[in-house]
């Protein structure tokens, strides 16, 4: 079973946690959530999109993949807290909407502590492909389906 903690409950973070609690996904993943409200946290365990919530980052501490999905401008500074906690084979993302500035502060952040980020840039890319796969399915779909007069 893959440890998964989701750092952000709301919809974006709540909705990953629900696909992953899926049925045809059942019992392959471990959810923690992890929030700063304790009425989220609530939620998503009365909501099942997760396993077990915590309200401090520390909860992250055994997990395999991190995904932080919370609004841009935390995505650092919470990235930087995890790495201080989380195990050095432990993969940390994010669903932020903007990649190049968080990118360019993780990089100038993994130069200082010698934590390697090229996980980060590999899991970013990742949660683009989807979106490249639907977008391409969509517009082969447009012009190349027979067209009736």
């Amino acid at each position: 079973m893959l440890n998964v903690s989701i750092v952000g409950l709301g919809q974006i973070g709540g909705s990953l946690g629900l696909a992953l609690k899926n049925k045809a996904l059942k019992n392959r993943y471990h959810i923690t959530g992890i929030s700063r409200k304790q009425d989220t946290l609530d939620t998503a365990l009365k909501l099942k999109a997760a396993d077990e919530v915590y309200l401090s980052l520390d909860a992250a501490k055994n997990a395999d993949i991190v995904v932080i999905c919370t609004p841009v401008d935390t995505i650092t500074p919470i990235y930087k807290e995890l790495v201080e906690i989380v195990g050095k084979n432990t993969a940390i993302t994010d669903t932020g909407s903007v990649k190049y500035s968080i990118e360019k502060d993780i990089k100038a952040f993994a130069k200082e502590s010698g934590f390697i980020s090229f996980l980060y840039s590999i899991f970013s890319l990742l949660t683009y492909l989807p979106y490249l796969f639907f977008s391409l399915l969509f517009f082969s779909f447009l012009f190349f389906s027979p067209c009736y007069p």
